[in-house]
């Protein structure tokens, strides 16, 4: 990777650091990055491991099916602020029934107040959703917390309703999958 050097002041030169890099490592303004010299070369060392922390998870949920929501919830509930999932994108079926593993992610999500999916992308390692913890919640996301609780509570009797009027004797099972504890 080759990036271009930028002179600031009478006698800084500067290098940008990669923006993935940054992100992958939570390098925000003002963090002191090591520096090691090496011959002709440098090797810049952040002093952090990412995933390594209680603030950032990094999960590929495909290795968890069938239970994706109840690991994300186990994620979200041992106190995570940042939660990186990668996932499989293509078609998957449990217990007969045909599921996106993207599909049950946004289930989990919304399952829980606190949570919100920061973006759906594609990197070097495959399709990710990262989802952050709301710090707290203020009178401005009130209205957003309670639909979301709303909307996962209309799921919730959707699934009940369903079962009942198919007669079907896993719907206690499939629902409980659904990570609701």
């Amino acid at each position: 990777m080759k990036r271009k050097v930028i002179k600031i002041g009478p006698a800084t030169l500067v290098v940008s650091l990669p923006a993935e890099w940054t992100k992958k490592f939570n390098i925000k303004k003002g963090d002191e990055l090591e520096i090691i010299e090496t011959g002709r070369s440098m090797m810049i060392h952040t002093g952090k491991e990412f995933g390594t922390n209680k603030d950032n998870a990094l999960v590929n949920i495909s290795k968890y099916n069938p239970l994706i929501m109840r690991t994300i919830g186990m994620l979200y509930k041992s106190g995570y602020k940042e939660i990186k999932i990668y996932y499989d994108n293509s078609r998957k079926n449990y217990l007969g029934e045909d599921y996106f593993e993207i599909d049950l992610i946004k289930r989990a999500v919304e399952s829980y107040s606190g949570v919100d999916i920061e973006e759906i992308r594609k990197d070097k390692d495959g399709n990710y959703i990262q989802i952050s913890e709301r710090s707290n919640l203020l009178q401005s996301e009130f209205k957003k917390t309670l639909d979301q609780s709303f909307r996962h509570l209309c799921f919730l009797s959707e699934q009940v309703v369903s079962a009942f009027e198919k007669s079907n004797k896993n719907a206690p099972k499939e629902i409980s999958s659904l990570g609701i504890s």
